[in-house]
C-alpha cells in the first residue's frame, strides 16, 4: 500500500490552495487548507462584461486589485490557484461553408 500511496502522489496533481470563479458580479473563492475560507468579493459595475463578442474584461485594474488582495489575504506559501471562468466566455462554435460569403 505505500508504494500505492506514493505512485498517486507522483501522477496526481495536488489541490490548488485557492480556487476563484469569476462572474460579472464579482468573484467567488475558495482558500483550501485545514480549514477552507469561501466568500464573495463583490465587483463595481462594469469590471467584466460576460460575452463572446468582446473582450470580457474592461476593468483591469480592478480586477488585478481584488484578486492580489484575495491572494494574499488567503496568506499561503503555496501559490497554485485555479481560476474558473464563466461559460460564454470561451464559447467557441464551428461553422462549415460550402463557400465563403462574399461580404463581411
Amino acid at each position: 500500500m505505500k508504494l500505492l500511496s506514493q505512485l498517486r502522489r507522483l501522477v496526481e496533481d495536488p489541490l490548488p490552495a485557492l480556487v476563484i470563479e469569476l462572474s460579472a458580479g464579482g468573484m467567488a473563492y475558495a482558500a483550501g487548507g485545514r480549514n477552507v475560507e469561501t466568500g464573495f468579493v463583490p465587483f463595481p459595475p462594469e469590471v467584466l462584461s460576460v460575452t463572446p463578442v468582446r473582450d470580457n474584461v474592461v476593468r483591469p485594474d480592478v480586477l488585478e486589485r481584488e484578486a492580489a488582495r484575495l491572494a494574499h489575504s488567503a496568506g499561503r506559501k503555496r501559490r497554485e490557484a485555479a481560476l474558473i471562468l464563466p461559460d460564454y466566455c470561451a464559447r467557441i462554435a464551428v461553422l462549415d461553408f460550402e463557400s465563403f460569403p462574399s461580404d463581411r
